[in-house]
């Protein structure tokens, strides 16, 4: 069982330490700060490991309803908090993709996922880093 992919969001946790540790060892009237390029990539790494850990709960979740435990009614509080959480990090446009994705993911057969934005311009989504492109684009 996979309730939290610990040694990925470890690494993200460290990262930030070793930006710190850099502060402290270079001393006073030092300015350490991380590249914008590098906050990205750990942006995305977190975003991919989120994914990722999400994708797995839905897994087990479907696992075990059909071999006929039934954990529905436990687990809803905890992906109502996650999903709070998704919408409140990265906004209500941004989380409501972000849901609708791994939603349709585990309802839909298909591996390519449509999004047609206001305009009506579709966008073929169909793996975490297209999905994590698409949203970067959006404002």
């Amino acid at each position: 069982m996979i309730f939290l992919n610990y040694s990925q969001l470890k690494n993200l946790i460290e990262m930030d330490i070793h930006i710190e540790n850099l502060q402290h060892f270079a001393g006073k009237g030092v300015n350490v700060s991380e590249n914008k390029k590098s906050i990205a990539k750990r942006d995305k790494k977190f975003f991919m490991a989120m994914i990722d850990t999400l994708s797995k709960l839905d897994d087990r979740t479907t696992m075990l309803m059909e071999v006929g435990i039934d954990l529905v009614r436990y687990e809803d509080p905890y992906f109502q908090l996650i999903e709070n959480l998704i919408v409140k990090s990265y906004g209500p446009l941004k989380g409501g993709i972000i849901l609708w994705w791994c939603g349709e993911r585990k309802l839909s057969t298909s591996t390519k996922y449509n999004m047609i934005d206001e305009s009506g311009n579709g966008t073929i989504i169909s793996n975490v880093n297209q999905l994590y492109n698409y949203l970067n684009k959006l404002k």
